[in-house]
């Protein structure tokens, strides 16, 4: 995703329980919706690289964010016209 953030996204699990918490590289994102086995969220601004995810239920309940990551990239400029 772009490092300006709100990038949509989407994680399908199970167990997510309200209110949850979604953190990108430590940053908190802006969870969209919430159902049982889906979260939807926009990610926060960050500098590019590949950082870990954690999501956190409400139970204090954690996921382990060595496995979740997501990569912020610069955005690229594929052509230019006159």
């Amino acid at each position: 995703g772009g490092v300006s953030g709100m990038n949509v996204v989407t994680f399908d699990g199970s167990g997510f329980l309200p209110p949850v918490s979604v953190y990108f590289g430590g940053l908190p994102a802006t969870v969209l919706s919430l159902e049982v086995n889906q979260l939807t969220c926009l990610s926060p601004p960050h500098s590019a690289g590949v950082v870990g995810i954690q999501v956190v239920n409400a139970d204090g309940v954690s996921s382990d964010d060595f496995f979740d990551q997501f990569e912020y990239k610069f955005p690229s400029v594929l052509s230019v016209w006159p």
